[in-house]
């Protein structure tokens, strides 16, 4: 069984309900019912993307770490999405979505998980200079932002 797949008893939409079992694709999206579903305003690592641990100069699978993080947060929780964006470049929904009435974003940048996007407005700025501030997560290594690391990937 994959350790990513989710149970939920519901997940909503734009205010449909569904019942299923979601998948989670990456640290900042998640599959529902085979279509991709992208949180607004903030940017996880890439799944294959690694940073370096500042204090001990070991190498970590961030983009890994970042996923089983939203893992996490989903695990066992209703979970109810506000299609905020029509679709991204990928063809994906922008959703801001809650888990338990918690904002899944704001959890995932607070963690140190996600950051906010550059060049873009977000929501999430004071939340990101929290965990930066304290060393959460991505802020306790040094790493590539995102944006950055997909386009000189591709």
């Amino acid at each position: 069984m994959n350790k990513y797949l989710l149970t939920f008893a519901s997940i909503a939409i734009a205010g449909v309900a569904h019942a299923g079992q979601p998948t989670v694709f990456d640290g900042d999206t998640f599959v529902f019912n085979g279509e991709r579903v992208r949180l607004a305003g903030i940017d996880a690592p890439e799944l294959t993307q690694v940073c370096t641990d500042k204090a001990t100069g070991d190498t970590i699978p961030c983009g890994q770490a970042a996923r089983a993080f939203l893992v996490r947060v989903l695990k066992g929780a209703k979970i109810n999405c506000d299609r905020i964006a029509h679709r991204d470049k990928y063809d994906r929904p922008v959703t801001r979505c809650y888990a338990n009435g918690r904002d899944i974003a704001q959890s995932l940048v607070e963690a140190g998980w996600a950051v906010t996007p550059l060049g873009w407005p977000s929501d999430y700025t004071e939340s990101e200079h929290r965990a930066q501030s304290n060393a959460r997560g991505l802020w306790r290594m040094a790493f590539e932002h995102p944006q950055r690391y997909r386009g000189r990937a591709q």
